[in-house]
Formats: C-alpha cells, structure tokens, sequence
C-alpha cells in the first residue's frame, strides 16, 4: 500500500485499506486516509467475497491501468450468485461508525460492484440502516444513480419483494410507480390480487382514430360543443374501447357511445372474450377521463352510492345494488334489436345471478402532460375491494390502465 500510495486516487487508496485493513488500526500508522468513506467499506466488502489472488490481479490493473476509473465491476471480479448476504454485517458495522452522505454513497457502489445482487445487497441495507423508508428510496436512488438504472430497480425489488420490477415490466415509468408508493398504495398487494396496473401508450394511429370517433359519434360529425367533462367522457370511452380491441380476442358489445335507446346506469363497455374451447368470458370495463393533470386514479374516482351504501365501481356489488338504474339498463339491453346488446344482457344476468366469471378492467385517460398524475391514494383497496365476492359473480382478473392522451 505504501509503495503505490503516490499512484491511486483516494477513493482507489481508500478502497486499499478498507480491504487490507479493515477495521484494524493500523492503517493509521501506514497514513492511509479515508477509513470513514464508502470507498473503505467497499474494500472490507471486497475482503469479504474475494481471495488475494483476486484482489492482487485487481490492484495491479488499478495501478497499471487507468486509476482514476478502476472498480470492481470493470474488473470483473464480482462473483455470481451465493455471497450477497456475506455483505450484510459488514456494511452495519461500517455505517455505525461512518457518517457519509447518501448523495456520496449511493453513487460509489455501482462505479466499485457495478449493478450486482452484491451491490444491491449493500445500498438496501445501507438505505435500512440509515431508515430510508420505501418512500423515500425511489427518490434517493432515482436522483443519485437514475430512475432506468438496473440497479435502482433491484434495490427497490428488495423493497417491495419484486413488485417495483412487475410494475415496470407493464410500461409503468418509475415515476408512475413512485406515484402509486408515495399515495400510500401497497403495490405488493397487486399481485396478490390477480390485478395488472399497466401503462397503454397510444400510437399516432391510434390516437387518430380515437380523435376521429369522437367527431363521429359524441360531437355529430362536429355539430355539437363538448364541455370539458364530456370531452373527458368521450376520451375515456373511446380509450378503452381501442384498448380492448388490441386483442383479436375480445368483441365489443355495448360501446358505451351516446345511444339514445339504452340507459346510462350500467357499466360503460360491456364485452366478451371468447377462449380456445370456445366458451366467452364476460368482461365489465369502467372508463374514466380526466382533462386536469391532478386528477389521478384513486379509490374516491370508481366509488359510487347506491341506498345509501358506497361500492366501487365496477364490482358485480354494484351492478346488482343498483336495482332500479340496472334494472332500466338490461331491460333495455334485452329490448334492443342489437345481437350484441342481447348477449351483453345474457351474460351480465348470469352474472347477476353468480353463474359466470368476470374479468374487470378500469381505465383513465389524462393528458399526456408534464406534472400529469396517474395515480392517487386508494388503488390498491379499490383491487381488494373489486376482488371480493359476495355472493354475486366471482371476478378472475383485474386490469387498471393507464392512457396518457
């Protein structure tokens, strides 16, 4: 250490001595600075998983080599597999007598151990030790080391038992995740609920044709003004109704388009999935618009009272609490001269009547916007609640998309 001493950058030099020294004092007398710097604990993590023929064959491309950039990672000394949790007691022992910054800690791990399980292993529990609640993590890694990092997303799987990485595989941006974290939403619980919280980007098709059935059907070919809210209305209907019709699979059977003989009381779009045995499985989609940016999806927005008793739309509960409304809505359904009105009518009664599945799916369009907001509190109790059965159908899946526009 002394002979190359003139020849590594400090962190390098810190590096040195956490890995030879350790704890020991005797890097004092040597001179070795830096032994309350993450560089040091990354070098007693490195004596930890690594043999000196490792570590020797590291120093001599650290010397030899470029210094200034030289780490774990680049040296390919990081092990697969098997000795992330060696690390664990380490790292306590170090940031109980270390005091560094998050904003410098953060950054060193990935630039010595690159984006390893070892790597994530020491920034969740630095982050633990230091009472970084989950909250405040996405913001800690996303500032320091970027929201699309591989390690950020391992760092929050150990969070959140994988579910930050589900939620990102199904389009969400971390920002869409942090929102439904920071609103106080359990995203463990989506799983465990059979619900898919997903992202739908329109393409320029698409929200071309989107645009086009709204003139055509909500504004008589441009005739007629919409406010703001039936604007909202008609992107929301719209949406879903382009998202369901991504898969082949599925018909649309009411649209939930302006139809002046059937009742607005029931479920927005109503369809079918046929499957490969040919059996149909009933789908009951809820749309929702917003033109603000600050109205995200929440429990408070698919609430509805009926009798006096709050269900959430659209939950089979609420189809069969509405008694007069739906009533009115499948007696017209029934009535209609539509083929796809009378068996959105047979399918919805045997629902009615706790013979058939249902697959739900709640959309909201908001403005493809900077500062627009996806989510809100109460997503995930508004899955809980959809996922209960009381005695009236018994919903499979659960789909909450989110339409920027």
């Amino acid at each position: 250490l002394k002979k190359y001493h003139d020849k590594l950058n400090p962190t390098s030099l810190a590096f040195a001595g956490g890995f030879v020294c350790g704890e020991a004092g005797i890097c004092k007398t040597l001179g070795l600075p830096g032994r309350e710097t993450a560089g040091w604990l990354l070098g007693e993590i490195g004596s930890d998983i690594f043999d000196w023929g490792q570590i020797r064959d590291f120093f001599v491309g650290l010397v030899n080599g470029n210094p200034a950039d030289a780490g774990l990672a680049a040296a390919g000394l990081i092990p697969i597999g098997g000795t992330a949790e060696k690390v664990g007691g380490t790292v306590l022992k170090f940031v109980k007598r270390a005091k560094i910054p998050l904003n410098r800690m953060i950054p060193l791990v990935p630039k010595f151990m690159g984006e390893s399980d070892i790597a994530a292993t020491v920034l969740f529990k630095y982050l633990t030790y230091k009472s970084r609640a989950l909250k405040s993590a996405v913001d800690d890694l996303a500032s320091t080391i970027g929201p699309d990092s591989g390690l950020t997303r391992k760092v929050l799987d150990k969070f959140t038992n994988g579910a930050y990485g589900s939620l990102r595989g199904n389009n969400l941006s971390h920002l869409g995740v942090s929102q439904l974290i920071k609103s106080g939403n359990d995203i463990e619980n989506f799983a465990k609920l059979s619900t898919t919280v997903l992202k739908h980007d329109l393409t320029g098709p698409e929200r071309s044709t989107i645009t086009a059935n709204i003139t055509k059907y909500w504004t008589n070919g441009g005739t007629k003004t919409l406010t703001a809210a039936q604007t909202a209305e008609a992107q929301g209907i719209e949406s879903t109704i382009r998202y369901l019709r991504d898969d082949d699979s599925v018909t649309i059977l009411v649209s939930g388009r302006p139809d002046s003989t059937l009742s607005r009381a029931g479920p927005d779009v109503v369809a079918k999935r046929t499957l490969a045995n040919g059996d149909r499985q009933l789908i009951v989609a809820e749309a929702k618009g917003t033109t603000t940016l600050s109205s995200p999806m929440s429990l408070r927005k698919l609430q509805s009272k009926v009798g006096g008793r709050t269900y959430v739309q659209p939950s089979p509960e609420w189809l069969r609490a509405n008694r007069s409304g739906a009533s009115d809505y499948m007696a017209k359904l029934k009535a209609s001269g539509n083929a796809g009105h009378q068996e959105a009518h047979e399918l919805l009664d045997s629902l009615r009547q706790g013979h058939r599945n249902v697959e739900l799916v709640v959309v909201q369009v908001r403005p493809d916007a900077p500062g627009s907001q996806a989510y809100g509190s109460g997503v995930d109790a508004a899955a809980r609640i959809l996922k209960q059965n009381e005695g009236t159908g018994h919903v499979g899946s659960i789909h909450i998309v989110d339409v920027p526009f």
